[in-house]
């Protein structure tokens, strides 16, 4: 199954520092939260800080556009595997179509983290519940510590690089620490639906 896990470009050096410029001019970070049931609460477990993007905003647009064109990236990889993968919940499979959460940019500093965790809600009348795929698309690469780590393998992709992998149980996985520098990352969740 780590071959589920893969390391898709997204973004050339430009556009990531495009992005980067507007988060720093644009954006106001607050802190990251979890899910509490219903609710949503800090967690000593998730030390980020983050913040939403706007949909109708430019940036947004680019980055949904880019991710499209990852997704069909993977796939590919994905199918190379084996071809029985092209059904539900491989985004862009047959008889399948798919959407994405909201893109949302998350920092993490010195002594920053995110412990084990998986994408997939618990809760079957929340919306997480159904998501599919997992992405993060590191927007920096110039700090220390802060991989994004599985159960058995950690990954550092470079800017503009991105981890997609499945969203379930299977696939734990934590940011580490981060030690020195600071981490920028962007991440949103896909959900496919059937056709049928």
């Amino acid at each position: 199954m780590d071959g589920l896990i893969q390391i898709v470009k997204v973004l050339n050096e430009d556009e990531v520092d495009e992005i980067n410029a507007y988060a720093d001019s644009h954006l106001c970070f607050t802190q990251s939260t979890t899910f509490d049931g219903l609710n949503t609460k800090i967690d000593a477990g998730r030390t980020s800080v983050e913040c939403a993007l706007r949909e109708d905003e430019d940036i947004t647009k680019k980055i949904h556009s880019r991710l499209n064109e990852a997704l069909v990236d993977y796939k590919r990889r994905i199918l190379n595997i084996h071809p029985c993968f092209n059904k539900h919940p491989l985004p862009g499979a047959d008889d399948t179509t798919s959407w994405r959460e909201g893109v949302r940019i998350i920092q993490y500093e010195e002594g920053q983290h995110y412990g084990f965790h998986h994408d997939q809600g618990t809760m079957r009348c929340r919306q997480e519940y159904h998501r599919e795929i997992s992405v993060i698309l590191y927007l920096t690469d110039d700090f220390e510590g802060g991989e994004t780590a599985f159960i058995n393998a950690s990954f550092k992709p470079k800017k503009g690089e991105a981890v997609i992998f499945p969203a379930n149980w299977c696939f734990l996985h934590q940011g580490n620490p981060v030690t020195k520098g600071k981490k920028r990352i962007a991440v949103t969740w896909y959900y496919v639906d059937s056709k049928n």
